[in-house]
């Protein structure tokens, strides 16, 4: 399966590609810059160590109490991208040359990509560039460039260099809040040593003093020099018109945060890539995706062809390689394709991106919530901080733990995240029966977290309430009662206190009795005349707003209207009260249609965390057309830059949301006791394939048609299709007629 991202020479698209066409494993991402270069303000040329990060001071004209004093920023380390072909003193590259050509893939099977760039000089003489690039899946320091200079028509010597640089900087913008970052230096060269056949340069960030050090290596003979805070490797060679060369740059990336012994492991990796035929190291790239196919690959039968195929297909590539390599990391809100957000992780992890995990990489899942446990401490500060005196408070954003938003409306007080880290462990526990992370690691988190509500709730007629938070809806922010957080808090309370109803250890009669009765009690806003759950205690009394009368241009509304302006109005950043539904699915259906419109006209889209939950939530109740229209908008997202700002990386719980509305969505999945389904096939589509995990151990194939549904599991299972249980056979297909249900 190939994404092809051809012909694309102009300025903007150039810029987009670098993120579209970036490699990352988990561990290591690389941006898609030209190894020449672009002579062009419009390029972020970007290195990313998943976790690496440096601190600064975050400045506030007016300071309060509990306020962050240090904002997290990942770091971009040294770049290994530059290849630069000379003709005599002239470089081959936009500035002395034409891009006759550009062909660019993702070849999402074998885990590389490929550009071929045709240039022609001014004095008439045309080179093909062609590489193979990636970011090794099995061995995670290894960055490959497989390079190839050939001639259209000409004859002579070039020179070829290949550079290490430590003198890189961070994007900086002042545009927009979203991306970049304040300092654009955060790396300063500590040391460079250069060898006959390779070099190191080792890097430190300026204020968390984390090293990074970097390798560099070629299949042939270069010759290596220090120059200032770079390695320059060159060779010189004759071509013929129609001959070529080709050799491989190896970088190898290694950080003290992660590895001991940097030395030893770095002369592993040489070893690795001087030992290793390249033939080998592809072949291990596409063995390492053997896991990620069967998930990763979903196949539908569009009417509009199989291009559709190849953008999900992409999508979800991106998410299953963008972070959380061990559980000192997380995923990015951008992964490692860009600094948007400053390399932070959110509550997008939990929310958006476990369910694909689950399915797809048990063991990366359970790093994230792992992810978790290991931050309580980090939690617990930030819930004193907020005059808790009991359990803890994730951050917002973060990369180390620490809470690091200066702006506390739309960040400290979304309270929910403790409730969403909750709901993605009791997913995972439903699912894996993991009795084992759950005593040591996930009941801890779901405790703390539940305790952080102790002293936040009052009871107030009969009723707990939460005052003073912020739901996922950006634009209403600082409310009372948000229909979300109440509703995510009774759902943690009640699996809480389910799962240790035998286990009088970890709760005492006391505090039992107390989220008993926040669980039976909290107040859930609700709307009898509209038969809706409102978004919280004040909405409904705010300004109604006409979305079609807000100009374009003033779009998204974050970036051109005051906050308190915003949240004057009945209108909504991305889904709140449908995302509980979403999440949930425990409301009559005709009050989840009913607050679904009612919602839907209020909502901007602006951010990428909507239209997927609007695409999941209208299959689940049944418009599976309109289901249609969003999920498209979803799959498209990053890949049409229908956000402008792909740029700065690919939204990942976009990537998530792509996965959701396919299976959460139009499959019906539903996690429980026993795995349930509930598929509907849009009028678009003639057939729907994918593979399901239904239990610990058992998958299923699915294929999904008009005319009927065909399941077959690889081992002896049950499920719920639409109500009714479905005993399956090991490899043994069942069809059941779409008549059926």
């Amino acid at each position: 399966m190939v994404l092809h991202r051809d012909h694309r020479t102009d300025i903007a698209s150039l810029a987009i590609d670098e993120t579209i066409l970036a490699t990352q494993n988990n561990y290591l991402g690389v941006r898609a810059n030209f190894e020449e270069n672009v002579p062009y303000q419009t390029t972020i040329r970007g290195t990313y160590i998943n976790g690496f990060y440096d601190t600064h001071t975050i400045p506030y004209g007016e300071a309060a109490y509990g306020f962050p004093e240090k904002g997290q920023t990942i770091v971009n380390v040294p770049d290994a991208q530059t290849i630069t072909i000379w003709l005599d003193e002239t470089p081959l590259n936009l500035n002395h040359a034409k891009l006759i050509e550009l062909k660019r893939r993702y070849h999402l099977d074998a885990g590389f990509t490929t550009r071929s760039a045709l240039y022609e000089t001014m004095d008439g003489i045309q080179l093909w560039i062609h590489t193979k690039r990636l970011t090794h899946l099995s061995f995670k320091p290894l960055f490959m460039i497989d390079y190839t200079v050939e001639s259209v028509n000409y004859e002579g010597n070039i020179l070829i260099e290949s550079t290490l640089n430590g003198d890189v900087e961070n994007y900086v913008t002042t545009t927009d809040m979203r991306a970049g970052t304040h300092q654009a230096k955060r790396l300063k060269t500590v040391d460079i040593s250069v060898h006959e056949d390779r070099a190191e340069l080792t890097s430190e960030t300026l204020s968390t003093y984390f090293k990074c050090t970097v390798g560099m290596t070629h299949s042939e003979s270069f010759h290596y020099e220090e120059i200032d805070d770079a390695v320059i490797a060159h060779k010189t060679v004759h071509l013929a018109p129609n001959e070529s060369f080709n050799f491989q740059k190896f970088a190898l990336y290694y950080n003290d945060l992660d590895h001991s012994e940097m030395d030893s492991l770095l002369e592993s990796g040489y070893h690795f890539v001087s030992t290793t035929p390249v033939a080998d190291i592809y072949r291990l790239q596409t063995q390492a995706l053997e896991r990620f196919m069967p998930f990763g690959r979903i196949e539908i039968t569009p009417e509009e062809g199989p291009a559709l195929n190849e953008s999900i297909t992409y999508n979800l590539y991106q998410l299953f390689t963008a972070g959380a390599h061990s559980p000192r990391t997380n995923i990015p809100a951008k992964g490692l394709t860009g600094e948007g957000y400053e390399g932070h992780t959110f509550w997008d992890s939990e929310i958006y991106m476990v369910p694909f995990f689950l399915h797809a990489d048990p063991k990366l899942a359970l790093n994230l919530l792992e992810y978790r446990y290991y931050h309580l401490e980090a939690a617990r500060e930030e819930a004193y901080k907020l005059g808790n005196p009991e359990g803890v408070k994730y951050a917002w954003r973060t990369i180390s733990g620490q809470e690091t938003s200066a702006y506390y409306p739309a960040s400290t007080a979304q309270y929910h995240i403790n409730s969403d880290i909750a709901y993605a462990i009791i997913q995972y526990y439903t699912l894996f029966k993991d009795d084992t992370f759950m005593v040591h690691k996930g009941l801890p988190v779901l405790l703390e977290t539940a305790r952080f509500f102790k002293d936040l709730v009052t009871k107030y007629d009969g009723k707990y309430h939460l005052h003073h938070v912020t739901g996922p809806d950006e634009y209403n922010a600082v409310v009372d009662d948000n229909y979300y957080t109440n509703a995510m808090l009774k759902h943690h309370l009640d699996f809480l206190l389910d799962y240790t109803k035998t286990r009088d250890d970890w709760l005492g009669d006391a505090e039992r009795a107390l989220f008993q009765d926040i669980a039976n009690h909290i107040h859930l806003p609700f709307n009898e005349a509209l038969n809706i759950d409102v978004q919280d205690a004040s909405f409904l009394s705010k300004k109604p707003v006409d979305l079609a009368a807000i100009p374009d241009d003033k779009k998204p509304l974050l970036l051109h209207y005051h906050p308190l302006t915003i949240y004057r109005y009945q209108v909504l950043k991305q889904a709140d009260t449908i995302l509980a539904h979403t999440l949930l699915f425990d409301r009559p259906k005709q009050v989840m249609e009913d607050s679904f419109a009612f919602y839907e006209a209020r909502t901007t889209h602006d951010s990428s965390l909507s239209y997927c939950i609007h695409a999941t939530q209208a299959a689940k109740l049944g418009d599976i057309e309109k289901a249609y229209d969003y999920f498209i908008k979803t799959v498209d997202l990053d890949l049409t830059d229908s956000h402008k700002n792909t740029f700065h990386g690919l939204h990942l719980a976009n990537l998530g949301g792509v996965y959701m509305a396919l299976v959460y969505g139009f499959m019906g999945y539903t996690i429980g006791p026993i795995t349930q389904i509930a598929p509907r096939l849009p009028k678009a589509w003639k057939s729907l394939k994918m593979t399901l995990r239904i239990s610990a151990s058992a998958t299923v194939a699915v294929e999904l048609s008009h005319a009927a549904l065909v399941l077959t599991a690889d081992e002896d299972a049950e499920m719920i299709v639409h109500d009714t249980r479905v005993a399956l056979e090991e490899n043994t297909p069942i069809t059941i007629p779409n008549s059926w249900f």
